[in-house]
């Protein structure tokens, strides 16, 4: 059974330096028990872990916590992490946060991203961000 995981861990992470790395459980002082990679447990006694061996986990001051590719705080104690490594993640000036693709940020303290490669994101006049996604994107990333 634990070979089969090693080959899943393996399959879903072809390109990882860690695709080695042992999942593991973590119990924090208060319980509460998670398991998985890169564990964390946070200063108010909760634990998250990441699903696969290449995410991260970060905790914000405030003790929120996030697993994901490319973790970032906001120093109002936000955190978020994108879901796909080839995505980015970026906090307005106000501490707003956004993972995604073509991020962008607005004058006024949004930020927003588009959630398909292939998506954009607009910056109006007056500061509002709207992000369009390309309806198409699972067909032709299959040719790749």
């Amino acid at each position: 059974m634990r070979y089969l995981w090693i080959l899943a861990g393996l399959i879903g992470c072809l390109f990882c330096s860690q695709a080695f790395a042992d999942a593991e459980c973590k119990t924090s002082y208060s319980g509460e028990t998670a398991c998985g990679y890169n564990c964390k447990t946070s200063y108010n006694g909760h634990v998250i872990c990441a699903d696969y061996p290449d995410m991260e986990c970060k905790e914000s001051y405030n003790g929120n916590m996030a697993c994901g590719y490319h973790c970032i705080t906001s120093y109002n104690g936000d955190v978020i992490c994108a879901r796909r490594s080839d995505m980015e993640c970026k906090e307005s000036y106000n501490g707003s946060l956004a993972c995604g693709y073509n991020c962008k940020t607005s004058y006024n303290g949004e930020v927003a991203c588009a959630q398909t490669r292939d998506g954009i994101c607009h910056v109006s006049d007056s500061g509002s961000i709207t992000c369009w996604d390309s309806p198409h994107e699972h067909h032709h990333h299959h040719h790749h």
